[in-house]
This record gives structure tokens, C-alpha cells and sequence, in this order.
């Protein structure tokens, strides 16, 4: 299959098995590439899109980068780009050419913080959640994170696995909706969780959560900017 994106769309293009997709980024463009078991999609990077691309198992994506591309590989990705393309590099993937950052894996939850801009005062970051109408979770058997509450998980893994076994926060209100699949609009809720109580993978999947134990103050309600909001009126 050939996959092409134009302006400013963000297809996600996932790829299984033994497949072999093409997909060409153009203009301003930002798909998202997966590549899972064996397959070996190939990606065209044109013009100033701004692909991302992820090599997990055994899957071998090549990429070509030109014009003033700024590319994201993630794993066994491998490819070339222009001198004029900015590329960012995370977990051993080969690019040859082109400006290249570096990413060092985050091992601690202080450099997770860091990396996405997490506010942290005393040890204690404030980490987000989305919930429902009635303030629970979507998944972890639907956890209360109504406000004025100290939530703790009861499954406590001690970070053995990325999914499960804890309290899984976001960085940013709006970063918690890649894991929204509810119907309607959700809330957004802010978590006091202290550094020591929040596990990081090296090797995570979906590095832009983290999950903890527990919380460490009350959660109090904010909007999609992280602004507090002003408690619902009872009855």
C-alpha cells in the first residue's frame, strides 16, 4: 500500500506482519509511522513535513529525508537525510546525514520530567489525568480522581510492567487525550505525585506517560491549559 500525506494532515500509518507500505510525507505534513513484527515500511520525507517514525520488534523501516524535513526515529529505523533536514534520533536508530540530536534514553523520574516540561517543586510534580463526567478513569477499573481525593493504586506493580499495575499520568491536560476513548468530552485532573513514587521505562512503548503508585496531595480539577477550575456547585 502507498500512504500520502498532504498540508498539514497527521495519518498514523501502522504496520504489521511482513508488510511492506510506502508512505511520502509532503508540505507540512506530520504522519506518524509504527512499524510492529517483521514489516519494512519505507518512508519519503519532502518539502518541510514532519514525520515520525518507530521501529518496535523485529520491523526494519527505512526512511529518506530531503528539503528542510525535520524527522523523529525511534528504534531500529534506519535511512538518510539531506544536509538541509533536522533529525532527531531516540534508542539506536542510524540516520546518515543531516543535523542530528541525539536523545540519551530517560532512566529517572526526574529526566522524564525534564524532557517534557513537567512542573516540580519539591519533589513533587504535578502530573494530569482525564477522567469522565463523574471523575473516574477510563481504564484501571475506573479509579475516582474526584477532587479532594488522594488516589492510590491498589495493583502496585513497583513499575514492573509499562501497562497496568498503577496510576498512569500524563504530562500536559492535553497530552491525556491520546488516551481518551470514551464518548463525550473529558475532564482534566491534576496530580501532586512525588518524584520517588513514579516508575520510568528506559524502553517504554509510549514514553510520553509515566505511572506511579500513588498520589501524594489532593487532585483538583483543571482545563485542557492547566488552569485550576472553579469547583461545581453541589446539589
Amino acid at each position: 500500500p502507498r500512504v500520502v500525506a498532504w498540508g498539514s494532515s497527521q495519518p498514523r500509518v501502522v504496520a504489521w506482519g511482513s508488510s511492506q507500505p510506502r508512505v511520502e510525507a509532503w508540505e507540512s505534513s506530520q504522519p506518524r509511522v509504527v512499524a510492529w513484527e517483521s514489516s519494512q515500511p519505507r518512508v519519503e520525507a519532502w518539502e518541510s513535513s514532519q514525520p515520525r517514525v518507530e521501529a518496535w520488534e523485529s520491523s526494519q523501516p527505512r526512511v529518506e529525508a530531503w528539503g528542510y524535513v525535520q524527522l523523529a526515529v525511534f528504534g531500529a529505523v534506519v535511512g538518510t537525510a539531506a544536509s538541509t533536514c533536522q533529525v532527531r534520533i531516540e534508542e539506536g536508530a542510524r540516520i546518515e546525514g543531516g543535523h542530528q540530536i541525539v536523545v540519551p534514553p530517560i532512566t529517572t523520574a526526574s529526566e522524564w520530567c525534564d524532557r517534557y516540561g513537567v512542573t516540580v517543586a519539591d519533589g513533587v510534580a504535578t502530573l494530569y489525568k482525564c477522567v469522565d463526567d463523574d471523575y473516574l478513569s477510563e481504564y484501571q477499573g475506573g479509579i475516582s480522581y474526584a477532587p479532594g481525593t488522594i488516589p492510590e493504586a491498589t495493583d502496585w506493580d513497583g513499575g514492573e510492567a509499562e501497562c497496568g499495575g498503577g496510576l498512569h499520568f500524563s504530562p500536559h491536560p492535553a497530552m491525556t487525550l491520546e488516551f481518551w476513548n470514551k464518548q463525550g468530552s473529558p475532564r482534566f485532573v491534576a496530580c501532586p505525585v512525588r518524584l520517588d513514587d513514579i516508575a520510568v521505562r528506559a524502553d517504554a512503548r509510549m514514553p510520553q506517560k509515566v505511572k506511579a503508585r500513588r498520589c501524594c496531595a489532593p487532585v483538583y480539577e483543571v482545563d485542557i491549559d492547566g488552569v485550576p477550575v472553579v469547583a461545581r456547585p453541589s446539589g
